[in-house]
């Protein structure tokens, strides 16, 4: 870590992942390192401002988010996002002229 805070002074660096993650709105996994495989999920949700995990490696089961309260998205695992609910909130269909109700003007038949 020593070489990296010489590249990057401006990170911020944590002694784990709990102090990492204290106060955080989410928590995004960008390696598979054995120490991110192994959290205790229950630790991690209590420091944390909300359960929101964003997995980029894959390296958790959505079932196992589930159970642990987690709001968890598994890029990549496209059926993960209906196995639990996304903690994104959901896009609504816009049309070309900016209208939500795909551009129909009611009572005007075309």
């Amino acid at each position: 870590m020593e070489a990296a805070k010489a590249q990057l002074p401006d990170v911020i660096y944590c002694g784990n992942a709990y102090e990492a993650a204290e106060g955080a709105e989410a928590v995004v996994i960008a390696t598979e390192r054995e120490q991110f495989r192994a959290l205790d999920l229950d630790r991690l949700r209590a420091v944390m401002a909300r359960p929101v995990i964003v997995d980029l490696r894959n390296i958790y089961r959505a079932e196992e988010m589930k159970r642990a309260n987690f709001r968890y998205l598994a890029v990549g695992r496209p059926t993960a996002e209906r196995q639990v609910e996304s903690p994104l909130p959901r896009r609504r269909k816009v049309a070309a002229n900016g209208r939500a109700d795909g551009g129909k003007v009611p009572g005007l038949a075309v």
